[in-house]
């Protein structure tokens, strides 16, 4: 039989422990054998869209990923790879203009949470994200809501418990007193850490400490950039102990309280400015040391929606990977040529001579582009890769031709459909 306590509970973990203690104590009862643990159980991604607003739901135990057996058994859990596809969701779709994300939970798993926070820093980069606590925010939970914009909760709502740990048994002693040895042969003094009836020495757990202690310090920086106060602000708080909503306000963890845990409006006339009404909400005081770090990320991130707003896959990609508007686009066309080298240099239509440029040649590529974006009603970005295959003789043409000339982004939104670096 799988045993998932052994497996679960030795790594690090951002979560309120006492909430683990009951997570732990709930997967003992499961009876889980080899056919069990594969199963796979159909799940409909819980995210719901009413007007322009994309609502996810994050809650209870987050994890890298939710496997079957769990939602077989009715475990309450979250994955965050499903937290970054629902945000992929909103993001991709027209219907959306702003993301709420609706948490209650205890945190979870270390292991893809900071990739989940990273998707949710990216969208807000497109499309305002809010988040909003029912009930509690700890830990892992609070690390994805310190990426959206603001942070609303309800006056009796829990938030906190920065801080991540792990856990191990020694129970050499209790093997010994049964008269069992257990003996580890190991190519390393750390090989084979919480072997059960192998002790664990200090040297051992010095190393894991040393990891715990880095991954807070990743859990400190993402608190203190997402809440726009330094590390020195942050590093007290980081104790692992909750707040209530009004405290958590008072000490900068949220930005507003609102009756009962309800959303908050975030209404934004203009990407970036949002605004709350004054009987739903207590807003904590502005913040005096976002400053010119934060307004030229803002303008990096504005460049990038700019260029690349037909392809916001594309553009969460250079927000979370802090490139340049310059950059993104060298990017982009060093990927369009990689995939037309790909393509077999066909024997029908013009002949092939990337020696001939065309000065046409992007034009006439660009606008059947446009046209298959249209028809298929997908990105001018994805048309190009289709096109590229379809007609590679035509898309060599505008290769050449854009040899020629300044690097370009293509976009409707532009007039003359060029934007030039």
């Amino acid at each position: 039989m799988i045993n998932p306590w052994m497996q679960l509970f030795a790594q690090p973990w951002a979560i309120e422990p006492n909430a683990l203690g009951v997570f732990m104590n709930r997967l003992q009862s499961v009876k889980i054998g080899e056919t069990l643990s594969k199963l796979e159980v159909a799940y409909q991604l819980p995210i719901a869209i009413s007007g322009d607003v994309a609502t996810i739901p994050v809650s209870g135990i987050l994890l890298k990923t939710v496997p079957g057996w769990m939602r077989y058994w009715g475990i309450a859990a979250t994955g965050y790879d499903e937290v970054r596809q629902m945000v992929a969701m909103a993001v991709s779709d027209p219907r959306v203009t702003r993301i709420e994300l609706v948490i209650d939970s205890p945190g979870g798993q270390v292991a893809g949470g900071m990739e989940a926070a990273d998707s949710i820093r990216a969208a807000d980069a497109v499309k305002p994200v809010s988040a909003i606590v029912e009930d509690l925010a700890a830990s892992g939970a609070y690390w994805l809501a310190t990426s959206a914009r603001q942070i609303a909760a309800g006056p009796n709502a829990e938030v906190g418990s920065i801080g991540v740990f792990m856990v191990y048994h020694d129970t050499s002693r209790m093997y010994e007193a049964a008269g069992v040895k257990t003996i580890v042969i190991r190519s390393g003094e750390h090989k084979g850490m919480g072997v059960p009836g192998a002790p664990i020495t200090e040297t051992q757990i010095a190393a894991d400490q040393e990891v715990i202690d880095q991954i807070a310090e990743h859990f400190i920086q993402q608190v203190a950039t997402g809440r726009r106060m330094t590390t020195d602000q942050v590093k007290p708080l980081a104790s692992g102990r909750v707040w209530l909503a009004p405290a958590a306000l008072s000490l900068g963890l949220i930005d507003a309280l609102t009756p009962h845990g309800q959303a908050a409006a975030t209404n934004s006339t203009k990407q970036g400015d949002t605004i709350m009404p004054d009987q739903q909400i207590t807003t904590a005081p502005a913040d005096p040391t976002a400053g010119d770090a934060l307004a030229n990320e803002r303008k990096r991130v504005g460049e990038i929606n700019e260029a690349f707003g037909d392809d916001p896959k594309f553009a969460l990609e250079a927000v979370a990977n802090g490139w340049t508007r310059a950059e993104a686009k060298s990017i982009a066309f060093d990927r369009l040529k990689a995939a037309a080298a790909a393509v077999p240099k066909g024997s029908t239509g013009v002949p092939y001579n990337d020696s001939a440029p065309d000065a046409d040649g992007d034009e006439d590529f660009m606008a059947k582009a446009r046209e298959l974006a249209d028809e298929r009603k997908i990105s001018v970005t994805e048309s190009i890769r289709h096109l590229a295959a379809k007609e590679p003789q035509l898309y060599a043409r505008f290769l050449a031709a854009q040899s020629q000339r300044p690097l370009s982004v293509h976009s409707r939104s532009k007039a003359g459909g060029r934007v030039v670096a």
